[in-house]
């Protein structure tokens, strides 16, 4: 067996995901070590997932009649609450 196919067989390769770096072993103890990290990885993943189910939920939607009207009326009813606000300051 020559060097480079020792270096094949036997290969580390490492990985970055956002700030989580991690290391990945080819050849070396084949089916030992990877299936327990992956399924405690995904043990993991499944309990953050589930957190998030639960924090997480869907906002309530406006009818669609209703979002066009509302488009154009925020802009004016917050133009006139400014001009109250500083009235109400001037008086004061």
């Amino acid at each position: 067996m020559s060097k480079e196919d020792k270096r094949a067989k036997q290969r580390e390769l490492t990985y970055q995901v956002g700030r989580k770096k991690g290391k990945i072993e080819r050849g070396a103890k084949e089916g030992k070590g990877a299936p327990l990290a992956e399924s405690a990885k995904s043990k993991t993943a499944d309990r953050e997932h589930a957190k998030l189910l639960f924090l997480w939920k869907q906002a309530p939607e406006l009818p669609q009649a209703l979002l066009l009207p509302i488009l154009y009326l925020l802009p004016a009813i917050s133009f006139l609450l400014t001009i109250l606000l500083v009235y109400l300051l001037i008086n004061s």
